[in-house]
């Protein structure tokens, strides 16, 4: 079982990263398409840097992605800090409620009082 679920583990950031990586690879390509690698180049590097439309919308995806992660950084804390006290507390009175209802069920099989 252990092997199958890593072989899935695998198959699944395969299937998520290998577009990545397909991007990535054919960026520096000095083809116009992406059918075949025909050499490197950083023209499209060029293009991307002096077209200030392009950089304005590379620094908004940078911003989103920069406030999305703190966003959720300060919700997790939160939710960390205000949760697991309130499970502790919730623990111990099933903790507590467990205990009381063995020792009463205890009592009932030993038959009546003498």
């Amino acid at each position: 079982m252990k092997k199958v679920s890593h072989f899935y583990l695998g198959f699944v950031f395969l299937i998520l990263y290998l577009p990545i990586f397909y991007l990535i690879f054919y960026a520096f390509n000095k083809g116009g398409d992406m059918n075949a690698f025909t050499g490197f180049t950083l023209e499209h590097f060029n293009e991307l840097f002096a077209d200030s439309r392009l950089m304005l919308i590379l620094s908004e995806t940078f911003l989103l992605a920069f406030l999305s992660a703190l966003i959720a950084t300060v919700i997790g804390n939160l939710w960390s800090h205000l949760y697991l006290p309130i499970e502790e507390k919730v623990r111990r009175t099933f903790a507590l409620h467990q205990q009381h209802s063995h020792g009463s069920a205890r009592r009932y099989d030993q038959g009546p009082a003498s």
